[in-house]
């Protein structure tokens, strides 16, 4: 979801480092059946590829819907939510 975000342009990510610039270890690296230690973490990065902040993917999501021309509903309720063994509806 994150690349299909990213590669529409609608979100900004990096890959999340140490401080010693390192790709983060994944918490389950010790597995044998874990093919990548490191690298999977992601972090917000801002348009320049900096680090971002929780309000970054929001705004670049925002300013993505507004920029397609759709409408974004605030302050609304669901008025149904229910559960189907396929999906949400």
């Amino acid at each position: 979801m994150i690349r299909t975000l990213h590669d529409r342009g609608a979100m900004c990510s990096a890959p999340y480092t140490s401080w010693d610039g390192q790709l983060t270890p994944d918490y389950y690296a010790h597995l044998p059946e874990n093919k990548a230690p490191r690298g999977r973490s992601i972090r917000p990065a801002d348009e320049d590829g900096n680090l971002g902040y929780g309000s970054h993917p929001t705004g670049q999501l925002e300013d993505f819907v507004w920029d397609k021309g759709d409408d974004i509903a605030f302050e609304t309720a669901p008025c149904a939510i229910c559960w189907t063994r396929t999906a949400w509806c």
